[in-house]
């Protein structure tokens, strides 16, 4: 079952779309099955420089309140939250929260505390290291509000959302792990290869296509670190999010990966 923040439900009741629970995958032996109810609420805060960050919180409601372990979601360039929802519906049905927030310049993460409205170019990626600030004061927001679970906080970068995530993990070590969506090359003064040394022991999923350059940047990239380095490729040629949007045993798997590695609880049906 789904609760929508007021402006989705409003759009819900004039356009007649039909609020339901999300569709999860059956049951796996020894697990158990949630009927949660997720809520999306509208998410704001600004960033080291005034930009106003907007995007989601998709989070369960658990029959008794307390901490829920967390994951950031970011996007590749030239997409929006509003492609990974399906993904985080995954996540909240398994009782984890999800941030996912518009990256600078895109979305509704546009305006500048002077008014200016900030455009973001696909070719300038040395303009994403602001969005790895803006990475770091999300985590302090969500680190502040007893909600979530300082102490369980992931990320989930998608192409290159995952440079952002590693730059970000590379000097912060409250991320507990970062699984990574379509594994991107280094670029524009990112280097994942440096990142994930730095980022040592905590683990890491490395979620790639069948394709050649996907398939092989994940292999190269599990070499760096001293933590565990999971690859898991999926045979299909679909790239950024389409990978998991695609596939459900592909999303399946960093949510599977993501629920053991933050120690997620089984959590009984609701009445």
């Amino acid at each position: 079952m789904r609760l929508l923040s007021s402006i989705a439900l409003s759009f819900a009741i004039l356009f007649g779309a039909h609020a339901s629970s999300f569709a999860t995958s059956p049951t796996a032996p020894g697990e158990t099955k949630a009927d949660l109810v997720v809520i999306d609420e509208d998410y704001e805060l600004k960033s080291h420089d005034g930009l106003t960050l907007r995007g989601l919180i998709i989070r369960p409601e658990l029959a008794e309140a307390r901490p829920l372990p967390t994951v950031i979601v970011l996007h590749p360039l030239g997409r929006t939250h509003a492609n990974v929802l399906d993904f985080a519906d995954r996540l909240a049905n398994r009782g984890i929260a999800v941030v996912a927030p518009d990256l600078r310049g895109h979305g509704d993460s546009l305006a500048l505390a002077d008014g200016r409205f900030l455009s973001f170019f696909l070719k300038d990626l040395s303009a994403l290291h602001d969005a790895v600030g803006d990475l770091e004061a999300i985590v302090d927001d969500i680190t502040q509000d007893a909600r979530f679970d300082a102490e369980r906080i992931a990320f989930v970068g998608i192409s290159q959302g995952a440079l952002v995530a590693f730059e970000e993990a590379a000097r912060d070590p409250r991320p507990r792990a970062i699984a990574v969506v379509d594994p991107p090359q280094s670029a524009g003064g990112f280097d994942p290869r440096r990142d994930l040394s730095i980022i040592g022991a905590r683990p890491v999923l490395l979620l790639c296509s069948a394709l050649p350059a996907s398939s092989g940047q994940a292999a190269l990239l599990a070499e760096y670190g001293s933590g565990e380095r999971k690859v898991h490729c999926v045979d299909s040629y679909l790239l950024q999010d389409r990978l998991i949007n695609g596939n459900d045993a592909a999303a399946e798997e960093v949510v599977s990966w993501l629920a053991r590695t933050l120690e997620v609880e089984k959590l009984p049906s609701r009445d």
